[in-house]
C-alpha cells in the first residue's frame, strides 16, 4: 500500500475548507497511509490539489454562498451543478454541514427542523450513506489510485439512554392500565410507588442488560426539573438527590458514561454542565431540539467536545447523509468547529411514536438499516430507561434485545464517546 500526501498549498484560497473537506473524505472512505497537509512529506507520493487540479467550485467559491441558497443549482439527483457537470465535493460540504436546513421556517410545533421538509426525504436517502457515495465517485473520476488504498471495517455501534422520567411510570403506565382496565398492573405501579421502588427507575437493570453484551453506554440526564409549557417538560427527578447520586456513582463505576442532556431552559451549556453532579464534555440536547447553525455555535461556545444530538425524531437513519461522526465546518468563520458530532441514527420513539410501528416491524427495520451499512460506519442507538419495563411502551425492550444479540451474532463492535473523539476528531 502506497503513502501519499494531498498537498493544499498554504496559499490556496479556502485553504481551511479544503484540508477540513479531504480529511473528512479520507474518514469517511477509511482510507489508509493517505495525509491530508499544507505542510509537504517527503516520504510520501505527493498530490497537488489546488484549484486547477481539483475540479470543483470549492476551492474558488465565496463561503458566503451558503448563506444564499438561490445561487446554487441542484440537477434531479440532489447533486449541485458546476458548469453542467456534478460538482460532488460541493454536495457532500453541502450536506456534511447540513446547510439546508440553516435558519429554515420549516420548523415544528416544538421548534425542531421538520423530516418532511429535509433534503434526505425529497430525494429518499434518509438511510443511505450519501456523502460516502460522492467521495467514491469523486475520487473514482479525479484521483482513482487513492482508492487503492481502502480499508473496509466492520461497522461499530455507539449506545446511549436519554434519562428524560424516572417517576413516569405510575402516570403513563396507570393511564394506559386503566384505559385496558389492568387493575393488576395498577396494583403493582401502587406498591412499587410505596416501597420507592418506580418501574423506570431501572438504571441497574440497564447495566447489568449491557455487563452480559460488554457494553458501555452513554446516560444523559436533565438538570433541570418541570413542566415547561403544555408541550414541553423537563425531569421528573431532582439532579442532586442523594437517590440520583448513587445511581450516576453506579454509571460511572460500571466504566459507563455520564453525559448532559440539554434541558429547554436559558441557561447556557456551561451553566447547566456545572448543576451536572459531575464533569462531562458530552451533551444531547432534550427532546433533540435544536436549530443550525445556532446550536453547533453555542456548541462552541462552551465547554463541550462532543454532541450527540443531530438525529431526526420522525424517522432513522442519517440525518446528515454521513454515516460517521465528524466535526462541523464553521462557514462565518471559515475553519472547523472544535467539537465532534456524533449522529444518532437509531431512537425507540421513532418507531413507536413517530412511526407507529409494533415492536415486531420495529426490529425488521433496525435490522434492515444495519445490514445496508454493515461497513466503515458508526450507528448510534438511543434508547430511553422507560422502554425497558413499561406497560404502556410493553414490548419496545425486544427490538432493543434483539439488535444487542445481533451485534454480538454478527461480532460487531461497540466504542465509547472517548474511542470516537480519538478517531474522528480533526486536529
Amino acid at each position: 500500500m502506497k503513502s501519499y500526501l494531498l498537498f493544499i498549498p498554504p496559499n490556496t484560497k479556502n485553504k481551511s475548507c479544503l484540508l477540513w473537506l479531504f480529511k473528512t473524505a479520507i474518514s469517511s472512505l477509511n482510507l489508509k497511509n493517505i495525509i491530508v497537509d499544507e505542510i509537504e512529506i517527503s516520504t510520501h507520493q505527493t498530490i497537488l490539489i489546488n484549484e486547477t487540479t481539483i475540479h470543483s467550485r470549492i476551492a474558488a467559491v465565496d463561503l458566503n454562498i451558503w448563506f444564499q441558497p438561490n445561487s446554487l443549482t441542484f440537477d434531479n439527483n440532489g447533486i449541485i451543478m458546476n458548469n453542467a457537470v456534478e460538482d460532488e465535493l460541493m454536495t457532500a460540504f453541502y450536506l456534511i454541514n447540513s446547510i439546508s436546513e440553516y435558519n429554515s421556517k420549516y420548523i415544528d410545533n416544538i421548534g425542531r427542523y421538520k423530516f418532511d421538509a429535509s433534503y434526505q426525504k425529497k430525494h429518499d436517502i434518509i438511510g443511505t450513506n450519501f456523502v460516502t457515495i460522492l467521495f467514491e465517485r469523486y475520487f473514482n473520476k479525479y484521483f482513482p489510485q487513492l482508492l487503492e488504498n481502502r480499508v473496509f471495517e466492520k461497522t461499530q455501534f455507539f449506545f446511549s439512554h436519554d434519562i428524560d422520567s424516572l417517576y413516569g411510570a405510575f402516570l403513563q403506565d396507570g393511564k394506559a392500565a386503566l384505559q385496558k382496565g389492568r387493575f393488576d398492573i395498577i396494583a403493582k405501579l401502587i406498591f412499587n410507588a410505596i416501597i420507592l421502588n418506580p418501574e423506570w427507575f431501572n438504571i441497574d437493570k440497564i447495566l447489568k442488560i449491557e455487563n452480559e453484551y460488554e457494553l458501555k453506554s452513554t446516560f444523559f440526564w436533565i438538570v433541570n426539573k418541570g413542566r415547561v409549557n403544555k408541550s414541553l417538560t423537563n425531569a421528573d427527578y431532582d439532579i442532586n438527590s442523594p437517590s440520583l447520586r448513587r445511581t450516576i456513582d453506579k454509571v460511572l463505576s460500571n466504566n459507563s458514561f455520564v453525559g448532559l442532556h440539554k434541558s429547554i431552559s436559558n441557561e447556557s451549556y456551561d451553566q447547566e454542565l456545572k448543576k451536572l453532579p459531575v464533569q462531562t464534555t458530552i451533551n444531547r440536547n432534550h427532546y433533540l431540539r435544536f436549530n443550525l447553525p445556532k446550536h453547533y455555535q453555542n456548541i462552541e461556545e462552551s465547554q463541550l467536545k462532543i454532541d450527540c444530538s443531530l438525529g431526526f425524531a420522525e424517522h432513522y437513519g442519517f440525518r446528515n447523509s454521513l454515516a460517521i461522526p465528524f466535526v462541523p465546518f464553521n462557514i462565518l468563520e471559515g475553519k472547523p468547529y472544535q467539537f465532534l458530532e456524533i449522529p444518532l441514527n437509531v431512537m425507540d420513539g421513532t418507531f413507536q411514536k413517530y412511526m407507529q410501528l409494533p415492536p415486531i416491524e420495529t426490529t425488521r427495520h433496525i435490522l434492515s438499516f444495519i445490514e445496508k451499512n454493515k461497513t466503515n460506519s458508526v450507528i448510534s442507538v438511543l434508547w430511553h430507561n422507560h422502554f425497558f419495563n413499561s406497560y404502556r411502551f410493553n414490548g419496545y425492550f425486544k427490538p432493543y434485545e434483539d439488535i444487542l444479540m445481533y451485534i454480538k451474532e454478527q461480532s460487531f463492535s461497540f466504542v465509547t464517546p472517548e474511542t470516537l473523539f480519538n478517531k474522528y476528531y480533526l486536529a
